[in-house]
């Protein structure tokens, strides 16, 4: 939510109220309706296939929207923080979450990372499907992409072992191999 139908402020809603359906004007207070609607992440390590799913997922008529973080911005997409690039990444879901469909979300953002920005609590319910490879298919993919330094390779195979480990333990995560 990024504008309040009262005052017509531009400042984002930092507070969701779930239980109302309901986003909080940081300038009045007011409360203003939102739609919760579920949020379904694609993860992984860079490689490990999220937008090569979510380049499938739009191949097929389906009831949910797909959006692939990566054509929102590489990196932190020009934002000083990651928390600003993924709540920036959040109100573009939301804004497309007003169709009421189920949201795809791929991206690479561990679980625990998304849930601790405030933008998550604008989703209900959110679930994680975490894309792993070994680590040579994994290596052999970066390596074929000539920007892809080897510092970064690094980097995407030890987020795949983070990310693995972190869905072991959560409910709301599934992990499958690539």
């Amino acid at each position: 939510v990024n504008y309040c139908k009262t005052c017509n402020t531009g400042t984002p809603h930092r507070v969701a109220v779930p239980e109302r359906s309901a986003a909080v004007c940081n300038e009045g207070g007011t409360e203003n309706e939102i739609t919760y609607v579920p949020l379904f992440v694609i993860t992984g390590g860079g490689g490990c296939g999220k937008s090569t799913a979510a380049i499938e997922l739009l191949r097929k008529s389906n009831p949910y929207f797909v959006i692939d973080a990566e054509y929102l911005g590489h990196g932190k997409g020009g934002f000083d923080t990651w928390e600003e690039y993924w709540n920036g990444v959040a109100i573009v879901c939301r804004t497309f979450g007003r169709n009421r469909l189920p949201l795809v979300l791929a991206g690479w953002i561990p679980p625990g990372l998304w849930e601790g920005f405030h933008s998550s609590q604008f989703f209900s319910p959110t679930y994680f499907l975490v894309l792993v490879s070994d680590p040579e298919t994994q290596r052999r993919r970066l390596e074929a992409r000539a920007v892809t330094t080897p510092d970064k390779v690094e980097f995407a195979l030890a987020a795949t072992v983070t990310m693995t480990a972190e869905a072991e333990e959560r409910e709301n995560a599934t992990i499958l191999d690539t």
